[in-house]
């Protein structure tokens, strides 16, 4: 997630690398079946739990794993299989294995993850329909896979999704908080800077509604503050810009919820809910 660009460095500062290490490769066993595979140059490593289909396919924002979704995917895999990864530099790539070839020209974009994504899911033997959840900066690549291959997506769920479009309009509304400068940029781990110099790529790249067609696509949108650099000014435009992106939809659907960013943490029922919704739709 781009907003997460604020905060994930300092909660895993003061971790040693020995340490950190641990914790993730705990993390990710704990969720279920591991494995990887080699796509564009790079190790992508995956979990899956649970049998059935659709494939409920989950991706991170930016900053974190897929231990991000532990409490959603131990849920949602007693209902029908799931696959969750992480994109590289994250997770099980920690410390090497970190760049697709695509990145070599120093930006990481929703279409480059979607495609390579899909590769992955074909790789590792996981057939079409998908259910796709994405949070934050994962909402724009799950998005960008719905465009790219909507014959394969039963539906999306966007928990807190960055808005497609979204820094131009915070920069034509004066909104400031949303827009990492370019100092904090060299201050980030690799991975988040390509993604953060490739996001607003990302976001014109999702803003095209006419593109989704009929695929049902869930908006949750948290309410409360976040982050101090935004205030409650900017998450009501947050909100707001989630509200106009679901309304734009076909089959868009907007749902407020009374949480901070991390609406699959802090409400991980209400995420089940609107992922089984989808299922059985």
């Amino acid at each position: 997630m781009l907003r997460s660009v604020f905060r994930s460095p300092a909660r895993r500062a003061g971790s040693g690398v020995l340490l950190l290490c641990a914790l993730l490769q705990s993390g990710c066993a704990s969720m279920g079946r591991t494995g990887s595979v080699t796509v564009d140059a790079a190790a992508i490593h995956y979990t899956t739990r649970g049998v059935g289909s659709p494939t409920v396919v989950f991706d991170a924002g930016a900053g974190d794993d897929m231990t991000s979704w532990k409490s959603v995917v131990n849920i949602v895999s007693d209902r029908t299989e799931i696959f969750a990864f992480d994109r590289p530099g994250y997770g099980g790539h920690f410390g090497r294995g970190k760049k697709f070839d695509s990145d070599a020209d120093g930006r990481r974009t929703s279409d480059e993850v979607a495609a390579h994504l899909h590769s992955a899911l074909q790789l590792a033997g996981l057939a079409p329909p998908y259910v796709l959840v994405g949070h934050s900066l994962g909402g724009l690549n799950v998005l960008a896979f719905a465009k790219m291959f909507p014959a394969d997506v039963r539906g999306v769920v966007l928990v807190d999704g960055r808005p497609p479009g979204f820094s131009d309009a915070c920069r034509a509304a004066g909104v400031s908080g949303f827009i990492p400068p370019s100092a904090l940029m060299y201050l980030m781990p690799e991975q988040m800077r390509l993604e953060a110099r490739g996001s607003e790529d990302s976001e014109h790249f999702a803003d095209d509604p006419s593109a989704y067609g009929e695929i049902p696509i869930t908006v949750l949108a948290a309410t409360r503050v976040a982050s101090p650099l935004s205030g409650e000014k900017g998450q009501k435009f947050w909100v707001q810009k989630q509200r106009e992106f679901a309304a734009s939809l076909r089959n868009g659907r907007f749902v407020e919820v009374d949480s901070k960013h991390y609406i699959h943490q802090e409400q991980p029922a209400l995420v089940v809910s609107e992922i089984l919704r989808i299922i059985r739709f």
